[in-house]
């Protein structure tokens, strides 16, 4: 079975970053810890420690099938059908935040030194006497120094973080259980998005977690027991200050 599969998380701003996946565009807000992702499927909220593993994730608003405000569930995988978007509203939210994003980008980097200087020619004059005045050669005037360019540094662009996975489950029964474990930088803060026929899942498990002092990260979650079967895709970010990192995987509902 083919798919293509798309995920990429674009750093826009201290604390906010849009995600781009095969189920839409959604825009994360906040710093470690406490984060808010909205998206077509609805408002998911992430509270936890850093350093500890224990977060709670909370997911309200989005449309299902019928029209009804409900967070998506993995029954929504059986009937196959992708979830209506609740409003255009957030799509123009998001736009507008990227066209204000990259002008004040372009602003910010568009600075600009140019230095000269120039001197002014000494005035000339007549040296008067008391005698008959006899006429004093006039100075000539200074040359003007040429304008000395400024180079403007490249500024340096952070290296790609690493992400790696170490472990998954490749097959799982519905309502079995699965997991993935990856590798990054120690005490980065990774994210996972599991897509179903439906989009992602919201299974308990998913949510946010801070690496290990090793740069371990591991996530387990429960399959539903009427989820679509077939291979699936795993798209896994991972971010330490200015540095990102993402890396994809599957596994199977037999």
């Amino acid at each position: 079975m083919g798919y293509f599969r798309l995920f990429r998380r674009i750093k826009i701003a201290p604390g906010v970053t849009i995600n781009v996946s095969k189920s839409g565009l959604s825009t994360s807000f906040g710093p470690k810890g406490a984060k808010i992702t909205v998206g077509r499927r609805g408002v998911r909220r992430t509270v936890g420690i850093p350093g500890t593993g224990l977060y709670y994730t909370s997911t309200s608003g989005g449309r299902s099938a019928s029209g009804a405000a409900s967070p998506p569930s993995d029954a929504d995988a059986a009937s196959g059908s992708a979830p209506r978007s609740s409003s255009r509203s957030w799509i123009v939210a998001l736009i507008g935040l990227v066209i204000f994003a990259t002008i004040v980008g372009s602003c910010l980097g568009g600075k600009r030194s140019d230095t000269g200087s120039s001197t002014t020619p000494a005035a000339s004059g007549l040296i008067g006497q008391t005698s008959a005045p006899t006429p004093t050669p006039t100075e000539a005037p200074l040359a003007t120094e040429a304008p000395t360019a400024t180079a403007t540094a490249t500024p340096k662009q952070p290296a790609d973080l690493s992400v790696k996975v170490t472990k998954r489950t490749s097959s799982v029964a519905p309502g079995g259980s699965a997991s993935v474990t990856i590798k990054t930088a120690a005490k980065a803060t990774c994210s996972i998005d599991v897509q179903y026929a439906s989009g992602s899942s919201t299974a308990a498990g998913l949510g946010d977690k801070t690496a290990s002092s090793t740069g371990l990260v591991a996530w387990t979650w429960r399959v539903g027991s009427r989820t679509a079967r077939g291979t699936w895709p795993i798209d896994i970010a991972c971010e330490i200050g200015d540095r990102s990192g993402n890396v994809g995987t599957e596994f199977t509902v037999r």
